[in-house]
């Protein structure tokens, strides 16, 4: 047989998958990143994201911020590069920072209140916000007579307030999680305010006439565990009413 021909044409490029980790995103609003000012991709919460078009080997690539999300400013790290023939692209870095205007502020109400015969005592806590990350808080005791347990807003005048500096926030669920440092007469210390429904818990608490514990919160879980078991204590607080 002397009729039979072989065609040879050029393969397609192999490709490639490009993804990366975005971490300190505060799940308000969406971060949305292009590569090679293309291909957008909206990210909602930290972890893991993957562009939906794969890059051809051989080809570069470049990751940007097309939009920031609202009250942050992300940024990428090994934004760009060559893909090779072996591997995808794994390494983009996006990092996060800034805080919205989600802390808590206003009059908030201990849950619990000792009562005695004819006088009853609840804790008080007022929060006046300076900005998006920093906040003056004055907490107090108030003893009313023959109220037993009424709630109700107070001004907590002439005792000393704390200043609160936040440098994180994450959110896990219905659990929102501040960590700052707390500047008073007496030092600073690592606090953690944690939202949870309608509860406002400050972390580490204090365990009554004791000093002020000193703990880490290194992850929001270990911060949910402890907002857990405050709201069971019922020593966190409620927004007053008044």
């Amino acid at each position: 047989m002397t009729d039979v021909s072989v065609s040879c044409a050029s393969l397609p490029a192999g490709t490639r998958n490009l993804s990366g980790v975005v971490t300190g995103l505060v799940p308000r609003s969406p971060l949305v990143l292009q590569n090679n000012q293309g291909d957008n991709l909206t990210v909602k919460a930290d972890g893991r994201f993957f562009f939906k078009t794969p890059v051809a080997s051989g080809a570069t690539y470049a990751v940007q911020v097309q939009t920031q999300p609202a009250g942050q400013t992300c940024s990428v790290a090994n934004a760009s590069g060559t893909v090779g023939a072996s591997s995808d692209v794994r390494s983009v870095q996006v990092t996060c920072t800034g805080l919205p205007l989600a802390a808590p502020e206003g009059a908030w109400a201990s849950e619990y209140c000792s009562s005695g015969f004819d006088v009853s005592t609840r804790e008080y806590l007022n929060i006046v916000r300076e900005g998006d990350l920093r906040a003056i808080a004055t907490q107090g005791s108030v003893t009313r007579w023959g109220l037993f347990c009424s709630p109700g807003s107070e001004a907590l005048t002439g005792r000393p307030a704390v200043s609160v500096a936040f440098d994180r926030q994450e959110t896990r669920g219905a659990l929102t999680a501040f960590w700052g440092t707390q500047t008073s007469s007496t030092g600073t210390k690592r606090v953690v305010w944690a939202r949870k429904g309608p509860y406002l818990c400050l972390l580490p608490r204090k365990t009554f006439n004791q000093p002020d514990p000193v703990k880490d919160y290194p992850t929001i879980a270990s911060v949910e565990q402890d907002t857990d078991e405050s709201i069971q204590a019922k020593v966190c607080y409620l927004k007053s009413p008044n």
